[in-house]
């Protein structure tokens, strides 16, 4: 009896302490994630305001690198037609993303003007009230000491970013014409493309909207109640309780997200539009899940307590808890050891894809054979290491798994805890899968192997010179690089269809890795055409091969993408000309097929486009080269 009555007040005190533990340590650990939470929105909403900077100073450097052009200047003085119809064209507003361009002297007077509407490809004459916004602005360089100016324009359709540059010739000597204004609208469209530089969920409202939801309600009282707030800078963050913090106004959802308001004021420092930054939840659904943790240690170091105190009061049991937890402790340092053999050799197989994806998209293929000669010397160990080791890891799995069972066979009936253990590890899964995960490890040291071999073939390590080559091995190689293209398994392009016609052609002399490197240039760029096509056509890629007579053969690389005009062919290889948004193309890979076939091979390559018709690129090369052919390096 005296010793229940002892167990009972001692598992009362125990549970008293664990539960105020609990509370305490909740209190002061869900207070400090709401701290992080708060600073870590006020960071996002930061990040935003600066990629709006970004995009006013790349509008504003645009809008320099035209206002400050002798062509500019010349058309400011004779309004010679010629200028806008070269240089301020269609194309020009599509590929800087622009809205509005106008030019207005001095004295207000608009020279010229022109609307465009991206989303659907027209042209927008401007309303009078825009005119009038525009020339009563401060975006109209009157005198001759004028600087750049740039800022956001509260129009009637809606905000608008906006940039203007005094007109002056190329060197900045001659007197100011007027003023060059560019304009981007600050539609869903940008907002959109800043959600995918930022990561985060934006959403605007004009303060002049009479009915606004009551988050930016809320917001916009706080906001523009606070004078102490720089207007350009003025935004607002603060909890559901209304506390003001660091000038921000931040509102929890209950459930997933948390927002961050800033109020945008325009050129004229009026208060424009209230931008909403809204990002998930992470961080309480972290500090939520470290309380779970923190109730599971508890409970479990309670539980140590009570069973630490009933070990005391029962010592004949202390034998076999000690055996007990050592024992565990083997396991998990066993388990610790073959977690972290896996995961470095699924480090080493990350590290092995990049350099592949590297490989396949260099365009300087006279260094790729040096480089897969190199990394294949080094992949040589490590892989023998990955092979020779996974034998040994099934070994050692094989006798860890057979102790398991001598174990489970000596002892069992285990200990309350140990059977929760293999329980919530789930014991006769990890002995099914893990000789699994080995076996998968092993795959994939062959499909490494595969991979170099293929690196090799594409690049024709150790040839040098003028080779008899198959041309139709030369595409399947080059088809095979781009494999995971074509099937749409790596989710940047739709499956697409080859259709191959192949005539029966002999062998030709040439530079086996540069013909490679051709195949490789247009084949991408016909991916690349192929990655917006609407449906319901079906992407397809056309390889035709044919001889010439009996001293040439003909290549055609064809695709059903979008109509190339002709202003953009005559360009097309031009060093560093492209038509790739900023960080897609480098403007080299066209030039780079036109050096190669017609100076390094002596042959032809041209482009024939038509409306409603497919894209075709012709490379028309001789079987045999001239005798005096030599690298043009």
């Amino acid at each position: 009896m005296q010793y229940r009555r002892t167990s009972l007040l001692l598992g009362l005190g125990l549970a008293g302490a664990t539960a105020l533990s609990y509370t305490i340590a909740a209190s002061v650990l869900m207070s400090s994630f709401f701290e992080l939470e708060k600073q870590s929105t006020l960071k996002h909403v930061q990040r935003t305001l600066q990629t709006l900077d970004t995009a006013l100073s790349n509008l504003s450097t645009t809008t320099g690198d035209y206002a400050r052009w002798d062509d500019t200047y010349q058309y400011a003085q004779d309004l010679n037609p010629t200028y806008i119809d070269n240089n301020l064209n269609e194309d020009t507003f599509t590929s800087l993303e622009l809205n509005l361009v106008a030019v207005i002297d001095r004295s207000g007077q608009i020279l010229h003007i022109h609307g465009y509407d991206l989303e659907q490809g027209v042209w927008v004459n401007p309303s009078p009230a825009m005119r009038s916004q525009l020339v009563s602005s401060s975006l109209v360089h009157r005198t001759q000491s004028a600087t750049a100016t740039v800022g956001i324009l509260n129009l009637p359709q809606g905000p608008m970013l906006v940039a203007s540059q005094p007109i002056t010739t190329s060197d900045g000597s001659s007197p100011i014409r007027g003023s060059l204004i560019m304009g981007q609208w600050l539609n869903r469209a940008k907002l959109d493309a800043f959600e995918q530089l930022t990561q985060v969920s934006l959403d605007v409202r004009s303060l002049n909207q009479p009915i606004l939801p009551n988050d930016f309600a809320t917001a916009k009282t706080n906001l523009l109640a606070d004078s102490s707030l720089d207007a350009p800078l003025a935004s607002s963050v603060q909890a559901l309780s209304s506390n003001t913090i660091a000038g921000y106004h931040v509102v929890y959802d209950l459930s997933n997200t948390i927002a961050g308001y800033h109020v945008v004021y325009d050129l004229n420092q009026t208060p424009a539009f209230l931008m909403r930054v809204s990002l998930p939840r992470a961080i309480y659904r972290q500090g939520l899940l470290s309380l779970r943790y923190l109730a599971a240690s508890i409970g479990v170091i309670g539980g140590l307590a009570g069973v630490a105190i009933w070990l005391m009061v029962k010592k004949t049991l202390h034998t076999i808890a000690e055996r007990d937890r050592i024992e565990q402790t083997r396991l998990r340092e066993s388990e610790t050891k073959y977690r972290l053999k896996a995961q470095e050799l699924e480090h080493a197989l990350a590290e092995l894809q990049k350099t592949q994806t590297h490989l396949i998209q260099s365009e300087k293929m006279s260094s790729l054979g040096q480089l897969v000669a190199g990394i294949t010397h080094e992949i040589n160990n490590p892989l023998n290491f990955i092979s020779g080791n996974i034998r040994h890891a099934e070994e050692y799995l094989h006798q860890l798994f057979h102790l398991l069972q001598l174990y489970a066979q000596r002892y069992p009936t285990p200990a309350a805890d140990i059977h929760t253990k293999i329980q919530e590890l789930d014991l006769d899964f990890i002995q099914q899968d893990f000789p699994n995960i080995l076996r998968s490890m092993s795959l994939g040291a062959s499909r490494i192997q595969c991979i170099i071999k293929s690196l090799r073939n594409f690049s024709h390590l150790h040839e040098a010179g003028l080779k008899s080559v198959d041309v139709h091995a030369g595409l399947e190689t080059t088809l095979q690089i781009l494999q995971s293209r074509l099937d749409g398994s790596d989710g940047r392009s739709p499956a697409i269809h080859i259709l191959r016609r192949y005539s029966d052609i002999p062998p030709i002399q040439c530079y086996p890795s540069e013909i490679n490197q051709v195949f490789l240039n247009l084949l991408t760029n016909a991916i690349d055409a192929l990655s917006d096509l609407p449906p319901p056509a079906t992407p397809t890629i056309r390889l035709e091969t044919e001889p010439i007579g009996s001293t040439h053969i003909r290549i055609c690389i064809a695709n059903n993408g979008p109509h190339i005009p002709a202003t953009v062919q005559s360009h097309m290889f031009n060093p560093f000309f492209t038509t790739k948004p900023i960080g897609k193309g480098t403007g080299l890979g066209l030039t780079t097929c036109y050096h190669i076939i017609v100076d390094r091979h002596h042959g032809v390559i041209e482009c024939n486009s038509m409306p409603n018709q497919d894209v075709e690129f012709t490379l028309k090369l001789p079987m045999l080269q001239p005798s005096s052919s030599s690298p043009k390096l």
